[in-house]
């Protein structure tokens, strides 16, 4: 399937525009309401994956998409997470974690790179965590897609075990980055 005709700068802003949206349908008990979360969810990643491929495939690597693209998944998750926690699914303090780590990184750590001229790249403990992240993200959707009666009684423990995870490769990953600044010359 020839993909050229689409343009990866609008996959990025896909996610600004779906944060919002599973923000308001994800506290709606309809069946519906669960549905439209999880296929939001699904496409936040398959728009995440291809809008990088597609730029650099056909050679549409932009300055915008070097920029947004990880910040659009930063407001993304954040909105998920945060509805997770409004809906008592995670503990507030494993999402301020997450939170602090994602803005270290977008105003400290990629504007630092950004100065120095230096494009990072990304690492591999910061793709393991985005594609537990994701994983996460379905897994909680999947299971609130089940009548509330029909719930397992022990999936907040799991859930926060699976966060717990997420927490932990996000701060290992930021501090892959910042021991590489260490190896930066001034």
């Amino acid at each position: 399937m020839n993909m050229e005709w689409i343009n990866p700068n609008h996959l990025t802003l896909f996610r600004i525009v779906a944060a919002p949206l599973f923000l308001s349908l994800f506290p709606i008990e309809a069946i519906w309401a669960r549905f439209l979360c999880l296929v939001i969810v699904i496409l936040a990643v398959v728009s995440d994956y291809l809008d990088g491929k597609l730029a650099r495939r056909f050679k549409r690597v932009s300055l915008f998409g070097k920029f947004f693209d990880p910040l659009t998944d930063f407001l993304f998750f954040v909105t998920v997470f945060l509805a997770f926690w409004r809906a008592e699914i995670i503990p507030l303090w494993m999402v301020s974690l997450v939170l602090l780590r994602e803005l270290a990184m977008h105003t400290g750590v990629r504007p630092y790179f950004a100065i120095k001229g230096i494009d990072p790249g990304a690492r591999w403990s910061g793709k393991t965590k985005t594609v537990f992240q994701c994983t996460f993200t379905i897994i909680v959707c999947l299971h609130h897609l089940l009548p509330p009666g029909y719930r397992f009684s022990w999936f907040p423990v799991v859930a926060n075990i699976l966060f717990g995870v997420v927490v932990f490769l996000s701060w290992s990953s930021i501090f892959e980055y910042i021991l590489s600044i260490r190896r930066t010359p001034s």
